[in-house]
Parts: structure tokens; C-alpha cells; sequence
């Protein structure tokens, strides 16, 4: 409940904030982690089905935000980069998330200093 009811903040908090949605932030962040990548590869990062990351995919090539470009010899194969506006993209909505993040952490009493470890273990458990 928690982390569905976090992401729809973060989706609105982009929107509203940044003119993007949560899952395209994501799908930068992701090509951002996994440097040029394929589009199956994204899809199988994001969980998503390879249709679905394709549609993303187009959606931020058409904002600029990545080029999608054909493998040579290929087939249908394609590597997706971000450009340099998306780097500009994803840099600016992880700094408004990361303050709001803090924001709603401060109004609940939390120091973030409190719940970094507890967190980072999960993150290694679930890696």
C-alpha cells in the first residue's frame, strides 16, 4: 500500500512539477543505470511488456528525452540512449522527488539519516 500510494505521489508531483509521468522518469533512470541498452533489456527492468516499453520508448523519443536507433544487422533489434536533455530531464525530477521525498519525511517526524540503513538492507536482500 505504501509504495503504490508513493508512486502515485511521485506520478503527480512529476506531472505537475516537471511535465512527466512517473513511469517515463523511470524508464530514464533506467537507461540511465543501464547505459545504451536495448529495448527488451529496458522492458525487462521496468517489468513491463516489450509493447508497453516500446510505446514509453517512443514517447520519450519523441520529447527528445532518448534516441532509439537501429542495431546494424540487427533485425528488429534497437539500442536506446539518452540524450543529452533527457540526462537534463532526469536530474531535474530526481532533485524535485528527492525534496519531496524529504518534505513528507520531515512532516512525518523522520530523520531520512534513520531510515537509510534499514532501507539499503532491503535494497541488497531484494538484489
Amino acid at each position: 500500500m505504501l509504495v503504490a500510494r508513493l508512486d502515485r505521489a511521485a506520478d503527480r508531483i512529476l506531472g505537475e512539477r516537471a511535465g512527466i509521468t512517473y513511469t517515463r522518469f523511470l524508464a530514464l533512470l533506467t537507461i540511465d543505470r543501464l547505459g545504451p541498452s536495448t529495448q527488451r533489456a529496458i522492458a525487462d527492468e521496468l517489468a513491463v511488456s516489450e509493447p508497453s516499453a516500446s510505446r514509453i520508448l517512443a514517447a520519450l523519443a519523441g520529447d527528445d528525452l532518448v534516441e532509439v536507433a537501429r542495431v546494424p544487422g540487427g533485425g528488429n533489434r534497437r539500442t536506446v540512449t539518452l540524450t543529452d536533455k533527457g540526462g537534463r530531464l532526469l536530474a531535474d525530477c530526481s532533485q524535485v522527488l528527492e525534496g519531496a521525498f524529504a518534505s513528507l519525511a520531515d512532516s512525518a517526524g523522520i530523520r531520512l539519516s534513520d531510515i537509510d540503513d534499514p532501507v539499503q538492507r532491503l535494497l541488497a536482500v531484494l538484489s
